[in-house]
């Protein structure tokens, strides 16, 4: 599995960054051989030195070009390591980009339902909880370094077997404990990573609700300082423990291996002084074989970590591909080709239309059926957890219906492009988005695949009563809106409903939606946005959706939603003389507006 997923790693990598990967060979290939020969230069003039203490020569010259060989060695391998450095900079910048882009395409192009489940909000968390072009290019640069590492490691041990065979085998078995060690604990931080995640994504969401503007006045208002950090303590603290319990783990079993590997040393240093009594090593020689063993066994001990990060970020790499691969087959993909029509005739058909969110039992919509005429205005309404919004959005294609069908002019949502079908319908949802860019921009941005007319922008802002205060702003429509990047002008909840609805009217679809956008208005300002979207959607297939009664009078008829059925249908005047649900419902709240 992890071969597998490498194999991916390595194609991308050689997809963006082809130089990186050609230059790192080459330039670890030559840094390979840097220790080795410094360490034969130091013994070298480590001889050089003592015969002239010793009066044996009083010939300079060697050592001079030995210090000249090892200030030019010294000299390349920093400037090829900062070589090396600068390219792996570029290519992290490089991978962070696509990936973000790969992560973020398919994040906006899964199903809307994925978000209705904790584990796909938790996967996509996992993966973008740190730099994702470091985490991906660090497993084949360690790959790369232990490539590096061996050539060295060969050398050493050619080296070292060349004095004594004993040499070499202690230090390699001084790495084995540290090695098992390194795979062991570098496994359990990821898995204990992935077990933390929900817990991390709490902790930062109530981090994130004392530190942002929009939550600041709540929490002053309602005192939750203490009781928020408290509970962001409790679970930062928890999964502190958690981690600081591991690492004490790890290092106690460090220090075991760390005892073994010293021995280990202490044993090839041992097997040196033998061999200098017992031979005429010189002094240089045994500088040179104690700096191997030492050198032979940090390189061992290196590779070993390297090993046991390779697993570590492959284990990430494998949770990357996943995200970026996965999909639930217990969802209906729509996948149709068919264009919408360019004019609806007959209308929208809802066939015994079922939906129920993953990986729960019960419907939300359960076997739904109407028809709304072309041309046609629809009012939804119902209590809270109806069905109301979730209707909408099978009808928008943001829901694969599970059973039934919708049909435009008798043509089936599953054989429609999905895109073309978007592209047809406006729609201003309750929790609109109130972009921080111009106030042009927020009007355009309905119809991005265009190019912006600027006629047509002020036409539709004149339309929804947006110019009026639009050209009062310092900057006309140039102006931004909003203070969370830049400086702006914060705009009422009413001046945002009309430029929302000016966007809706530039986007120009078939079918308009109005999702209870001005649940945060007063009655009036409601009804008043509302009156404006009748006038506005004369002669069009129009659905709003309202908590409040007095707004679906305007609608040719009105559908009333209760746990996922639709239960009554009819004008107002119907349904009150049936003395139904909706009749309930409209009473109830009259006696408050009375």
């Amino acid at each position: 599995m992890i071969r597998s997923y490498f194999a991916k790693t390595v194609r991308l990598i050689w997809t963006h960054g082809k130089l990186w990967l050609i230059c790192s060979i080459a330039l670890r290939i030559i840094l390979a051989f840097s220790p080795l020969a410094t360490i034969w230069i130091m013994k070298e003039m480590v001889n050089e030195v003592t015969a002239i203490a010793l009066d044996q020569t009083d010939d300079y010259q060697p050592l001079l070009w030995l210090l000249a060989g090892l200030f030019s060695v010294t000299l390349v391998t920093n400037a090829l390591e900062t070589v090396l450095r600068v390219l792996n900079a570029h290519t992290e910048q490089r991978l962070e980009y696509h990936l973000e882009h790969m992560v973020a395409k398919k994040a906006a192009s899964v199903p809307l339902s994925y978000f209705d489940d904790p584990e796909f909000y938790n996967h996509h968390h996992r993966i973008r909880a740190e730099a994702m072009g470091e985490r991906f290019l660090d497993p084949l640069e360690r790959v790369l370094d232990l490539g590096k590492n061996l050539i060295t490691l060969i050398s050493f041990a050619v080296f070292l077997f060349s004095i004594h065979w004993g040499l070499a085998v202690m230090s390699l078995l001084a790495v084995i404990p540290l090695l098992i060690v390194q795979i062991k604990f570098g496994m359990s931080e990821y898995y204990l990573a992935r077990l933390q995640t929900p817990e991390i994504r709490e902790a930062a969401y109530i981090s994130s609700i004392l530190n942002e503007r929009d939550s600041s006045k709540e929490v002053r208002l309602f005192q939750l300082k203490d009781f928020l950090l408290g509970r962001w303590s409790r679970l930062f603290l928890k999964n502190m423990k958690e981690v600081l319990r591991l690492l004490h783990r790890r290092e106690k079993a460090l220090i075991l291996s760390g005892i073994f590997t010293s021995s280990m040393y202490i044993g090839c240093l041992g097997l040196v002084v033998s061999l200098l009594r017992a031979s005429a090593l010189m002094v240089g020689d045994f500088v040179a074989i104690a700096q191997a063993v030492q050198n032979t066994q940090q390189l061992l001990s290196q590779m070993t970590f390297n090993l046991a990060h390779i697993v570590n970020r492959c284990l990430y790499i494998a949770d990357l591909f996943d995200f970026l691969e996965y999909e639930d087959k217990t969802i209906p993909q729509l996948t149709g080709k068919a264009e919408f029509p360019t004019k609806l005739q007959s209308g929208i058909t809802f066939d015994r239309v079922s939906f129920c969110y993953p990986k729960m039992e019960r419907n939300v919509i359960d076997e739904v059926s109407f028809t709304i005429k072309r041309g046609e205005r629809i009012a939804i309404v119902g209590d809270n957890g109806s069905g109301k919004t979730t209707l909408v959005k099978c009808l928008m294609g943001l829901y694969p219906i599970h059973s039934g069908n919708i049909l435009f002019d008798n043509q089936s949502i599953r054989e429609l492009d999905i895109s073309d079908l978007q592209r047809n319908i406006t729609v201003i949802f309750q929790d609109f988005i109130r972009y921080n860019f111009t106030a042009g921009e927020n009007i355009t941005i309905g119809r991005v695949t265009q190019e912006v007319n600027p006629a047509q922008m002020r036409q539709v802002a004149v339309e929804t009563g947006a110019d009026t205060f639009i050209r009062r702003l310092p900057s006309g429509y140039d102006t931004i809106l909003g203070r969370t990047l830049q400086d702006g002008e914060d705009l009422s909840g009413g001046q945002w409903q009309k430029v929302a609805l000016a966007r809706a009217l530039y986007r120009r679809g078939e079918i308009f939606i109005l999702d209870e956008p001005t649940a945060a208005l007063d009655p009036q300002a409601e009804l008043e946005v509302f009156q404006q979207f009748d006038a506005l959607t004369q002669n069009k297939t129009a659905i709003f959706i309202s908590h409040r009664m007095a707004a679906a009078r305007m609608a040719d008829r009105i559908f009333v939603m209760k746990q996922g059925q639709l239960i009554e249908v009819g004008h107002h005047d119907e349904l009150m003389d049936a003395n139904g649900e909706y009749s309930r419902m409209y009473r109830m709240q009259a006696k408050w507006f009375a």
